[in-house]
C-alpha cells in the first residue's frame, strides 16, 4: 500500500495517518516513512489485518478502538515503535495475540482494554513505563510475561477487573543493558559494542529514509557504529563526544555526515564510508586518533572537517580543496595534490604545523590567501607550473622555507605572501613577476631572473 491510500500530513518525524480511504479494505499494509497513527485514524473499521513498518513510533489514542474484526497484528523486524496510547487497541474483540517490538517503551491506560479474545502477552524488557488497567476486561487473557519488573513499580494494577491472567516476570536481559553490574563486567573484557539497529537511535525524516540524531540511551557505552540501511543521514552534533567510539562504518546511500556529527570522538581510529557521502564542516574535528582520511569531491565540502589525521589521500575527482578543509590538521605531514586539483582555497591547509612536504599537481592556478600560512615545518616548495593567482599571505609565516622554486606563468606575487619565512634567505623571480610590497622578509635577497 502506498501513502496515496490513507488521508495523511507530514510531521517533524516522518508522515502521520489519519485514516483510511477506502474503509472497505481488511488488510492493511503501513508503508515505510510512517511514524505516527493520529487518534481514531482506524476507529470502528472492519479490518482484519495491520502491519506496521520499521518507521513506525507512535500509536495514537484510539487508534484501532473497536475495531473488532481485527485478528492479526504484525511489526517489521527492528520497528521503531516507542509507546501506544490510551485506548489505542481496545475493545478489538477478536485479537487472540500480539507480539510487541523490542524498542517500546510505554504503554499507557486501557490500551488493551476489553481484548476479549487475548490470551497471552509479552511486555518487552524496553518498557519502563506501564500505566492503569491496561488489560481491564481481558477475560480470556491467562498469562502477562513483564521481561523488565520495574516497568511496573510504583504505577497502579494492570486492571482492576474482569481478568484473571498471571503475571510473570522473566529473567530476560538484552545484551547492551547499562545496568552498573553489566557495565563493569563490559569494561574489564573491553567488549566491543555495535550499534547498528535504527531502534538504537533517535530519528527524523529525511527525504524517503531517516536522519539519526543520536543514541536513544546515551548512558550506553558505543564502540561501533553501523549506519542502517534506511539511514541517509547523520544529524548535527549526533555522535559528539563520545569518546569510546572506535570505528564507523558508512554505507552506498549515506549522503550527508553533518556539522560536528563525531566532534571530540578521541578514540575514532577507523572511518569506512561512500565516495557518495557529504562530510560537513567539523564532522570528524578533534578525532585526535583518527589517522587517515580519504577525501573525495563531497568531503571537500567540510571544513575543519579533520583534525587528527596524518597523511590523507585524495580521489582523482577532485578539483578544488575548499576553504579550511585541514585548518590546524596539527598532525598532518605529508600532501600529494592529485592532477585533478586546480585550485586551493583560503586557509586550506593553515597552521597544519607538522606539514613537512606538499607534492602540487601542475594544473593549480590558483592559491588563496593564507592558504599555507602557520605551516612552520614546510622547508621546500615548489610552486605549480602554470599557477597564476598567488594570493596574500598564501606561505606567511612558514618559518622553516629555505628553498623556493617558481615558475614563469605567476604574474604577481601578492603583499604578505612569503612574510615570515625567516629562513628563506634567497627567492630567485621570474622576470615578468611583479612583486607587491612587503611580499617577502626584508632580509631575502630577490633575484630576478
Amino acid at each position: 500500500m502506498a501513502l496515496e491510500d490513507f488521508y495523511y500530513e507530514r510531521v517533524a518525524s516522518g508522515y502521520q495517518i489519519n485514516g483510511l480511504k477506502n474503509k472497505s479494505l481488511k488488510n492493511i499494509e503501513i508503508p515505510e516513512g510512517v511514524s505516527v497513527i493520529s487518534k481514531e485514524a482506524f476507529c470502528e473499521t472492519d479490518i482484519k489485518s495491520v502491519h506496521f513498518p520499521k518507521s513506525l513510533l507512535k500509536i495514537g489514542n484510539s487508534a484501532f478502538w473497536l475495531c473488532e474484526e481485527l485478528e492479526s497484528v504484525t511489526f517489521e523486524e527492528d520497528c521503531a515503535l516507542t509507546e501506544i496510547e490510551e485506548y489505542g487497541f481496545c475493545s478489538c474483540i477478536s485479537l487472540k495475540k500480539i507480539t510487541l517490538p523490542e524498542s517500546i517503551k510505554s504503554i499507557y491506560s486501557y490500551a488493551f482494554m476489553n481484548c476479549e479474545a487475548l490470551k497471552e502477552i509479552t511486555i518487552p524488557y524496553s518498557t519502563t513505563l506501564l500505566k492503569a488497567y491496561i488489560f481491564e476486561e481481558c477475560f480470556s487473557l491467562e498469562k502477562i510475561i513483564i521481561e523488565n519488573k520495574d516497568a511496573v513499580a510504583g504505577f497502579h494494577s494492570l486492571w482492576s477487573g474482569g481478568c484473571d491472567a498471571r503475571v510473570i516476570y522473566s529473567e530476560k536481559k538484552p545484551i547492551c543493558v547499562d545496568k552498573t553490574a553489566n557495565k563493569q563486567q563490559n569494561e574489564a573484557k573491553n567488549e566491543t559494542l555495535t550499534y547498528s539497529k535504527l531502534t538504537d537511535f533517535n530519528l527524523e525524516m529525511y527525504k524517503n529514509g531517516w536522519k539519526i540524531l543520536g543514541l536513544r540511551d546515551k548512558s550506553k557505552k558505543l564502540t561501533e557504529l553501523v549506519i542502517p540501511k534506511n539511514a541517509y543521514a547523520i544529524g548535527k552534533e549526533a555522535f559528539k563526544g563520545i569518546t569510546t567510539l572506535t570505528k564507523v562504518v558508512g554505507h552506498e546511500r549515506l549522503e550527508e555526515i553533518s556539522v560536528s556529527a563525531f566532534e571530540g570522538c578521541t578514540s575514532l581510529k577507523e572511518v569506512i564510508i561512500d565516495t557518495s557521502t557529504a562530510v560537513l564542516n567539523y564532522a570528524f574535528k578533534d578525532c585526535i586518533s583518527l589517522k587517515k582520511a580519504h577525501i573525495t569531491p563531497l568531503v571537500c565540502d567540510g571544513a575543519y572537517a579533520f583534525s587528527g589525521v596524518e597523511s590523507v589521500s585524495l580521489d582523482d575527482n577532485v578539483d578544488i580543496i575548499k576553504p579550511y578543509l585541514f585548518y590546524e590538521c596539527k598532525c598532518l605531514k605529508r600532501v600529494t595534490l592529485p592532477k585533478s586539483v586546480t585550485y586551493i582555497s583560503s586557509s586550506a591547509f593553515a597552521n597544519c604545523t607538522k606539514l613537512s612536504s606538499v607534492t602540487f599537481s601542475n594544473e593549480i592556478t590558483y592559491i588563496l590567501n593564507n592558504a599555507f600560512e602557520g605551516c612552520t615545518s614546510l622547508t621546500y616548495v615548489e610552486l605549480p607550473k602554470k599557477l597564476t593567482y598567488l594570493m596574500d599571505n598564501a606561505f606567511r609565516g612558514c618559518s622553516s622555507i629555505d628553498t623556493l622554486k617558481i615558475n614563469d606563468c605567476l604574474t604577481k606575487i601578492k603583499s604578505g605572501t612569503f612574510l615570515g619565512c625567516t629562513s628563506l634567505r634567497v627567492a630567485n623571480i621570474p622576470k615578468n613577476t611583479e612583486l607587491e610590497e612587503n611580499a617577502f622578509e626584508k632580509s631575502c635577497l630577490i633575484v630576478k631572473m
